[in-house]
């Protein structure tokens, strides 16, 4: 039955029966109430027909989420493992650097040390070379003031060509 059912709805008068007006005022509240419950009732069906599709929606996106998230973690784990590989790759090969580093720096101290060591005995070769050249000159000048010694005149000269017979002995030698 529906409100315009009972809206339409018209009651016999007996002898003793109900007063018309009073069942129909009666009618009209109880036909205003239930016109008041069907649209409640409407409107909450649109509602939860709107819930329904929301928590339809929530379930495909729960569904979706669960089946992804273990790929995602899976590919998190992968690209985990991958960044510590690279990083060990990368402290291995800055090992391997190092060593290169620390050979190339090795062989060059063992290059300055060999150039000092060089350097050092052609010092000491230069340093008996002239004290070689020393020696002979002062043997020339010996032999120079020997020869002035005694070819000296009272005048305080020299003859003048007269070179000492030593000096070309002590200079070839």
């Amino acid at each position: 039955m529906k409100t315009p059912d009972i809206r339409r709805l018209k009651f016999g008068i007996g002898y003793w029966g109900y007063r018309p007006r009073e069942v129909d005022a009666f009618l009209s509240r109880l036909v205003d109430g239930m016109e008041a419950v069907l649209k409640e009732n409407e409107e909450l069906k649109v509602q939860m027909r709107t819930r329904d599709r929301t928590i339809s929606e929530l379930q495909e996106n729960q569904v979706t989420l669960t089946s992804t998230l273990p790929m995602v973690q899976n590919a998190l784990e992968a690209m985990k493992v991958l960044a510590q590989k690279e990083g060990e790759m990368i402290i291995c090969q800055g090992g391997v650097k190092a060593e290169e580093m620390t050979r190339a720096s090795v062989k060059q101290v063992a290059q300055l040390q060999a150039g000092i060591l060089d350097l050092k005995r052609r010092r000491d070769l230069s340093m008996e070379e002239i004290k070689t050249m020393m020696r002979g000159f002062e043997r020339v000048l010996y032999e120079t003031k020997k020869w002035e010694i005694k070819n000296e005149d009272y005048t305080g000269r020299y003859p003048s060509n007269d070179l000492p017979d030593a000096l070309p002995r002590v200079l070839s030698e």
